[in-house]
């Protein structure tokens, strides 16, 4: 009867394990031929677009922090799955209860007057273990496509400014 035991008990406790996740290489920051001031309307037209509540909003340090339900970050942006903008630790015991998202963005301007804009994105899974419903927060890993469209949205308008300058 030991015997059993134990070979449950090991059972119970490997699928306990969790297996954190990937960390994904991505350029989260991209210089532009634009303004602060441009710069900084665009990501606050953004923010606004996507009805995302802003948390702290300061021109002059340039950061403009949120944080929310996962959702709001990817409004009209186009992904086979909400799940290929993150991937999270697996435990075979832990039921999420909702994905939070953090997203800090920082716009920085030199002398040469180009912008500079780094794009952070945290993601968090609140839950619980189903053997005590213990509290858990899982760990995930941004893959970088958000942060990438992020950029890009500020990059196509770029674009457009630059050629209608000429």
């Amino acid at each position: 009867m030991n015997k059993i035991a134990l070979t449950v008990m090991t059972a119970v406790l490997a699928a306990c394990a969790s297996t954190m996740p990937p960390t994904f290489v991505f350029d989260n920051s991209r210089q532009f031929s634009l303004s602060k001031r441009d710069v900084w309307d665009q990501l606050v037209g953004q923010f606004a677009m996507r009805n995302i509540p802003i948390d702290t909003i300061e021109y002059d340090s340039g950061l403009i922090s949120a944080s929310t339900g996962i959702g709001l970050f990817f409004a009209d942006v186009q992904a086979p799955v909400i799940r290929d903008y993150y991937v999270c630790e697996t435990n075979p015991m832990f039921v999420p209860t909702s994905t939070m998202a953090t997203f800090n963005v920082q716009v920085v301007a030199d002398e040469e007057q180009l912008t500079t804009v780094t794009i952070n994105l945290g993601v968090t899974q609140p839950g619980y273990i189903t053997l005590n419903r213990a509290p858990v927060v899982g760990t995930c890993s941004s893959t970088g496509f958000i942060e990438t469209e992020w950029l890009n949205l500020i990059g196509s308008a770029t674009l457009t400014d630059v050629e209608d300058s000429n």
